[in-house]
């Protein structure tokens, strides 16, 4: 079972052995009911994780655990770190800060290096990796691969020593989950283990405004694009929009939607036409923040090009970010 239900019986016995995070919710809270579809996806994605157990307790019949740990709103999300019984509470009901939290926290316990490395996934990957200012190296692995397991100790070392270096982020994906391999196609990755470096000054302008969960659904429906059928593209993203949760993608998803809105009305022409009018924007006196959507705006509509008729490439000349460099010259095929 995906999502554990804990009671007054087998709840200490679930405590302590692992990372656990449980929510403390009423059949009748609103609230609750509209986390609860959220809060499920979370359960969903680490079901495969040994070390973490994501779990729920209904806190109106079991009044006695509700007491224990002062439960007085619902919903309440606790946690408790593997080898602690001493719950921590967390602050709302944000999936990708939790999703987050639980890499980071559980990860800790299964690394032998105290480094800098942070477990990324596709829930926070645009804005750990993609938005951040720093330089970042990411390393994309598979704990079933041997390789993979071999290089695991090298990556926390050359992480190490760069540990108290600011303007160096070290990341790291775990894709022996489903929910993160699309990462492999969008940055055409046919080997693992295998590393993406997102250099400083350019990675902003390359990939900024893009959201790597709806690549996969541009390409698959590429051709109903290019002939002006966008309401399949339309509806697919709209339902991938749900696992959103920072503003900047959610805006973001509305620009892809208008765009493809208008390529349902007008073809895939409007498309060039709205990357010279954007190239013009840019090229003129913007401010900062005008410069920054505008250049986002390019980036979703390069992409829409890229799968639709080829006739043009992301981004700007120069390093390309994500692109891969290797520690090994064997690399397990996927």
């Amino acid at each position: 079972m995906v999502m554990m239900e804990l009671d007054a019986r087998n709840f200490d016995d679930v405590i302590g052995d692992r990372f656990v995070m449980v929510e403390f919710y009423a059949p009748w809270c609103t609230a609750c009911k509209k986390f609860a579809p959220s809060y499920e996806n979370i359960a969903e994605y680490f079901a495969n994780r040994e070390d973490v157990v994501i779990a729920k307790i209904d806190a109106y019949s079991e009044k006695s655990l509700s007491q224990r740990y002062d439960i007085t709103g619902f919903p309440t999300v606790l946690y408790f770190e593997k080898g602690n019984t001493k719950p921590y509470r967390f602050k709302g009901t944000n999936v990708l800060k939790m999703v987050t939290l639980i890499e980071e926290v559980a990860g800790r316990f299964a690394k032998k290096y105290n480094t800098n490395v942070k477990f990324v996934t596709s829930w926070n990957f645009t804005t750990t990796i993609v938005d951040n200012d720093k330089h970042a190296l990411v390393e994309l692995y598979d704990k079933a691969h041997d390789e993979c397991r071999k290089l695991y100790p090298v990556f926390e070392r050359v992480a190490s020593v760069y540990k108290n270096d600011p303007d160096i982020l070290f990341g790291r994906v775990d894709l022996s989950r489903d929910t993160d391999r699309y990462l492999l196609e969008h940055y055409h990755v046919h080997a693992l283990p295998a590393y993406l470096w997102f250099p400083q000054r350019t990675k902003r302008s390359k990939l900024a405004g893009r959201i790597p969960s709806i690549d996969p659904i541009i390409a698959k429906y590429s051709r109903k694009i290019q002939s002006g059928d966008t309401a399949s593209t339309r509806e697919d993203i709209l339902r991938a929009s749900s696992q959103l949760t920072t503003d900047i993608e959610i805006k973001y998803v509305d620009y892809y939607l208008a765009v493809l809105k208008k390529i349902q009305e007008k073809g895939v022409s409007f498309v060039h036409e709205e990357i010279q009018r954007v190239n013009n924007i840019i090229g003129g006196k913007v401010s900062k923040e005008k410069l920054d959507d505008m250049t986002r705006r390019g980036n979703i509509l390069r992409h829409i090009l890229e799968y639709t008729d080829g006739s043009t490439r992301i981004g700007i000349e120069g390093e390309v970010p994500g692109r891969k460099i290797t520690f090994s010259n064997e690399k397990e095929e996927l």
